[in-house]
């Protein structure tokens, strides 16, 4: 598996590539992450916002408690996304839906 950063944020056959500037944090598998049981808040570029990836339920809940507004992908729904594989235009529908039925969940 590739590491979460590289998989989720460098998509193949996406032509966006957001700039990451993370100080002291180490690439992780999505597997370790998961285990990891935080939350990072990343600026997407290509969303023009920012979103929360959370290694659990419990973490975006945690997220969501303090910022009703936020929106959190999880481990999981990451997974998700990876294996969906979406357009440009599908991932930005994804992203508007979870939006609008906040809190909301990528699922089979």
């Amino acid at each position: 598996m590739s590491k979460i950063w590289d998989t989720i944020l460098k998509k193949q056959n996406h032509e966006f590539e957001p700039e990451i500037t993370i100080i002291n944090f180490p690439k992780l598998l999505l597997s370790e992450f998961k285990k990891c049981n935080m939350a990072v808040e990343v600026y997407s570029e290509f969303l023009d916002e920012k979103i929360w990836f959370c290694s659990n339920t419990d973490m975006a809940k945690q997220i969501k408690g303090d910022d009703p507004s936020a929106v959190c992908y999880t481990t999981d729904e990451l997974q998700k996304l990876i294996e969906l594989n979406p357009s440009k235009e599908f991932l930005q529908k994804i992203h508007e839906t979870k939006k609008v039925f906040n809190p909301s969940r990528i699922i089979e």
